[in-house]
């Protein structure tokens, strides 16, 4: 789900990648959950993931 939301955010469509990071924030990980809401944060400021 959330490569899902990068592959969204990448293409400009930040609605669909919002939608799609909250599922995969939904079901992450608990040590993961800051990861995925930072990610989520990022999608909501119209901003795509990159690797870096």
């Amino acid at each position: 789900m959330a490569a899902l939301a990068a592959a969204y955010a990448e293409l400009g469509e930040f609605d669909k990648a919002v939608e799609w990071q909250t599922k995969a924030l939904a079901s992450a990980p608990a040590e993961e959950k800051d990861q995925y809401r930072d990610r989520l944060k990022q999608y909501q400021d119209r901003k795509p993931y990159r690797l870096e």
